[in-house]
């Protein structure tokens, strides 16, 4: 949700019904979050190609994967939205507004599939600690399995999102006399749920380690004990757990204050000018920043605790000639680099 959606033609209009005006120049928070983005983009590409190394299937990796594309997918529709205000000018309104609308629906799309992923990574790891040997023999989190759980979760997102860009094209055009404020507050209440899922998974995914821990202190799950003990099962489990709290910082608390405000305004006929100031140039601008940031910070998480991840990336540019005997001892290479995840 952009903070440029805020702003509304004028105090006469009716705000659970009328369509808002969006400026031509942006704020300074608008250039941090484009700065953000940009870097994020790059970040999310590079962990990208650095996870394509990694050939033998694992569902955390194949999951972080997703994240970094889904990550990508977010992070440039959010640099668009903002990139289209900045060229208003050039543009009739009606088309300004067709594009604009559109962007607003694959942002808010990438926004709940990212929280999404993130939940469904903690739930990944919660299974991986919690029934290893089915894990690694293969009976569970089967790559089958994991992308049909990845397809699901797209369709639903799907279905949250698309009726705010549709809905608001058909108002736009004078097609619909609806309000859309409570399409808003469903798809930031839909965030907030996703959110404290991940917050449910976590708690049950430490209490799941410290009990296996104490009962079993060499292992804690069957790949974890094959590679080189418990110490990178936990660098896991640490990434997995701060890429959910940076989730639950940028979306939890600020998407529900948000659904509650969309949803006061949807049933509200007049609303004063400080309940607009709050929402609209506080809360938004925050929610705005943190989700892409939020999108942004996991190759930080990566560099810092997978030390074969900082490996990886620089020996793929190398361009020299490479023998028959040096690709098998690179894909040995590679199999002992990952196998800890």
């Amino acid at each position: 949700m952009d903070v440029s959606l805020a702003i509304f033609t004028g105090a006469d209009i009716d705000a659970a019904t009328g369509l808002p005006y969006h400026r031509t120049q942006l704020n300074a928070i608008d250039y941090v979050i484009l700065t953000v983005s940009c870097l994020g983009i790059v970040g999310n590409v590079v962990s990208l190609l650095v996870w394509r190394t990694h050939k033998t299937y694992n569902p955390v990796i194949f999951l972080f994967k997703y994240l970094a594309v889904v990550d990508i997918q977010h992070l440039v529709s959010t640099y668009c939205c903002r990139i289209i205000i900045l060229f208003r000018r050039y543009f009739s309104d009606h088309t300004y507004f067709t594009v604009l609308f559109t962007a607003y629906g694959t942002e808010l799309l990438g926004q709940s599939l990212s929280v999404h992923v993130t939940l469904l990574i903690a739930v990944c790891r919660f299974i991986v600690v919690s029934r290893p040997l089915e894990v690694y023999s293969g009976t569970l989190l089967t790559r089958c399995q994991v992308i049909v759980a990845c397809v699901a979760l797209s369709f639903w997102c799907l279905l949250i999102t698309i009726p705010f860009p549709v809905i608001t094209l058909l108002v736009f055009n004078d097609k619909l006399k609806v309000p859309y404020f409570l399409i808003v507050a469903i798809l930031f209440l839909d965030t907030s749920i996703a959110t404290l899922l991940i917050v449910i998974f976590n708690i049950l995914l430490l209490k799941k380690l410290r009990y296996s821990s104490a009962v079993r202190p060499s292992t804690f799950s069957a790949q974890d004990s094959v590679s080189s003990g418990p110490g990178r099962g936990r660098r896991v489990t640490l990434v997995v757990v701060l890429m959910s709290v940076c989730t639950i910082l940028a979306y939890l608390i600020n998407g529900t204050t948000l659904a509650l405000a969309f949803t006061y305004f949807h049933y509200t006929e007049k609303q004063s000018r400080s309940a607009y100031y709050i929402v609209f140039d506080v809360l938004i601008p925050i929610y705005d920043f943190l989700e892409a940031l939020n999108s942004s910070i996991n190759i930080i998480f990566y560099i810092a605790f997978f030390h074969n991840f900082r490996k990886v990336f620089p020996a793929a540019r190398i361009t020299e000639e490479i023998t028959e005997s040096s690709i098998q001892q690179k894909k040995l290479m590679n199999r002992n680099l990952w196998y800890d995840l």
